[in-house]
């Protein structure tokens, strides 16, 4: 797979979600490039420098929506347009554009920019300074194909060089088996610690990858945002709870005697919580999803319901 370079760095973003107001907000905190989606907030994209992510060759005949020569969705301005109505793929894909404006929605309410949610960014391409619009819609984040400068650079900084421990459950799930350079099947030990290599944006990957190295230097791959516990969080925990109970949680295992903090950590939150005094002792079940709770007496397990 390519990687690709914004500005002689590898470019990597994050989806946030909002809600979606009926009139438009007091302007909101100056942005501190901690999202890349930024939903209602949309005035903090002013000023902002956006890159234009490529697609996957398969993709490049489809171009890009979104695109026009003045703030009205309609066929007939959709900027630089290929046989389909679709804004020619390499005419935009890998471009830098700076945000100058936010523009309502032609047919939004006096008072309002939103309609459904849409408003439109004014764009100025970097290098040829032509102008265009993007149909921005604060609810749907994967319609917002740009990375934010910003928000990348700020991102690198605090994620490369960081050591990760994965629970099992997302190693499995969530990084790739084989080695990222050498293709050769990686074999995962539960509990090891990955060093975030590196962050890229890969050819035909819809979100921003996490490059991943463990001690004996084999490098593997894991989406922007994949959740574990920094290196010290697990240090901690592994003095905290001992070697083999922090490894029963990052199995997602639990076992009778744990408190209530370890099963938290190895099963999550229950979706609801039952209980009742005994004798002066607290009796909590905790229900999940799965046809399966957990009973505590006071703040130990005692039972694990199937």
């Amino acid at each position: 797979m390519r990687k690709l370079v914004i500005g002689g760095t590898i470019a990597a973003f994050v989806i946030c979600v909002s809600g979606i107001p009926n009139k438009l907000k007091a302007a909101p905190a100056k942005y501190d490039s901690s999202t890349n989606f930024l939903g209602t907030d949309v005035n903090n994209y002013i000023g902002q420098e956006l890159f234009l992510n490529v697609k996957p060759k398969e993709e490049h005949d489809y171009g890009y929506n979104g695109f026009y020569v003045v703030n009205k969705a309609i066929p007939e301005n959709v900027y630089k347009p290929n046989t389909l109505y679709y804004t020619t793929y390499d005419s935009v894909a890998g471009r830098y554009f700076k945000v100058l404006e936010v523009v309502k929605h032609p047919s939004a309410s006096p008072g309002d920019i939103f309609e459904g949610g849409i408003c439109f960014l004014k764009l100025e391409e970097k290098n040829t300074k032509e102008i265009t619009f993007f149909e921005y819609n604060s609810q749907f984040p994967y319609r917002f194909p740009f990375i934010m400068v910003g928000f990348y650079e700020k991102q690198k900084k605090l994620l490369k060089g960081s050591d990760i421990v994965f629970t099992d459950h997302v190693a499995n799930t969530m990084l790739e088996k084989t080695d990222f350079e050498t293709g050769k099947p990686i074999t995962m030990v539960s509990g090891q610690s990955w060093n975030v290599f590196d962050v890229q944006i890969l050819e035909g990957k819809h979100l921003p990858t996490m490059i991943l190295k463990n001690a004996q230097g084999e490098k593997t791959t894991a989406p922007f945002g994949t959740k574990g516990y920094s290196l010290a969080e697990a240090n901690n925990y592994r003095k905290k709870f001992g070697n083999d109970v922090f490894g029963k949680i990052l199995q997602g295992n639990t076992i009778l005697g744990m408190t209530k903090e370890m099963c938290k950590l190895a099963w999550g939150e229950p979706y609801s919580i039952t209980g009742k005094i005994i004798a002066t002792r607290k009796v909590e079940q905790w229900n999940y999803d799965t046809p399966k709770a957990l009973m505590f007496v006071n703040d130990r397990l005692i039972e694990v319901k199937k």
